[in-house]
């Protein structure tokens, strides 16, 4: 109940990387502007805020944890919101070296890789670094061994925490190649 109040909060005060949401009044059907028929970007909000809650049908986006993230700010101040059981969805646009340290790339070692809302950005406020542990998973999703996951899109589910000094997703469980 305390997280759906959060989001709630969110939705009302939360006004950073919301898009306008075209809808036709005589059709009743809406279109969003930035999907453009299979375009780069991953997004799913309105001019009234965000419609994500961390679910699997609507899961965050790395830029909902990055500095101007409204998520972020309300799992900052209340150890009490939910962390574990989380999904966060974007594409993969590379991996994390160190604490500010982001290569846009495939290698590395695959125990991480970065998330970012579209495969363009190059801003860290847009991305969020994913924790791969040993075993299936990391072996499905790293870029290290598997170059053609770069921009791919997917959706993962973990904990989210500090992770490379900054908001990521720790001890994935599942994931969903969008």
């Amino acid at each position: 109940m305390k997280r759906l109040l959060y989001i709630l909060l969110l939705c009302i005060t939360s006004t950073v990387a919301c898009e306008k949401l075209d809808i036709d009044l005589e059709n009743g059907s809406g279109s969003d502007p930035s999907s453009g028929g299979g375009g780069t970007e991953v997004s799913d909000t309105t001019e009234f805020g965000s419609l994500r809650d961390g679910s699997q049908s609507r899961p965050f986006l790395p830029s909902d944890f990055g500095s101007n993230g409204a998520v972020g700010a309300i799992y900052s101040q209340d150890s009490l919101v939910q962390r574990e059981g989380i999904w966060v969805r974007g594409y993969i646009v590379g991996y994390q070296t160190g604490k500010n340290t982001i290569k846009l790339e495939t290698g590395g070692t695959g125990t991480n890789i970065v998330l970012a809302d579209s495969i363009e950005s190059t801003d860290k406020a847009y991305m969020l670094a994913i924790q791969l542990p040993a075993g299936s998973l990391r072996d499905a999703l790293n870029i290290s061994n598997n170059p053609s996951n770069l921009h791919r899109p997917v959706k993962v589910c973990g904990s989210i925490d500090q992770y490379y000094s900054s908001w990521g997703l720790k001890s994935p469980t599942k994931y969903i190649w969008l």
